[in-house]
C-alpha cells in the first residue's frame, strides 16, 4: 500500500479549525493541531490512514479510527455550530484514492478529494470556508 502525508496544512477560512489524525494522536502536538482563522501553511507529518471498511473508520475497544478529522467552528448568522471533514485513502472497485466525508459515516466508495485523489507522496491540504458565504470546502494538492 503506497503511503500519502499532509505535509502542510493551511486554514484559509474565517473560521479556527482543529485537526487530528484519530489512527495516531500522537503525530501531533498534544493528538491536536488547532490553526486559527486564516493561518497557516503549518508544517506537519500526517500519513493519511487507510481505511477499507467501515468497521475501520469508527474506533473500538480493539482499535482507533482509521481518519483524519478536520472541524471547523462555524459562527455564522443563522448557524453556530462545527463543520467535519473526515480524510482516509482506500483502494476499492473505484480505484486507489484518498477520500473524504463531511457527515462521519463510512462509504466503500467515498468521495474523491479535490484536485488530487490519487495515493502517494506528499500533500498539502487547504481548508476554505467564507462568513458570508456560509461554505466551506477542502482541498489537497501534490507539493
Amino acid at each position: 500500500m503506497t503511503t500519502t502525508h499532509i505535509t502542510q496544512l493551511q486554514n484559509t477560512s474565517d473560521f479556527p479549525i482543529v485537526v487530528t489524525n484519530d489512527e495516531n494522536p500522537s503525530s501531533l502536538p498534544g493528538g491536536a493541531l488547532h490553526i486559527p482563522a486564516n493561518q497557516g501553511p503549518v508544517n506537519v507529518d500526517i500519513s493519511i490512514p487507510w481505511c477499507s471498511w467501515d468497521t475501520d473508520f469508527t474506533a473500538t475497544a480493539e482499535h482507533p479510527a482509521h481518519r483524519i478529522h478536520i472541524a471547523l467552528s462555524i459562527s455564522v448568522p443563522g448557524f453556530a455550530g462545527a463543520r467535519d471533514y473526515y480524510i482516509w485513502q482506500a483502494n476499492q472497485s473505484d480505484g486507489d484514492h484518498v477520500r473524504a466525508c463531511t457527515d462521519g459515516v463510512y462509504y466503500y466508495t467515498g468521495h474523491f478529494v479535490n484536485p488530487v485523489d490519487g495515493v502517494g507522496g506528499n500533500r498539502k491540504l487547504t481548508v476554505f470556508g467564507s462568513k458570508t458565504a456560509g461554505v466551506t470546502s477542502i482541498n489537497v494538492e501534490r507539493v
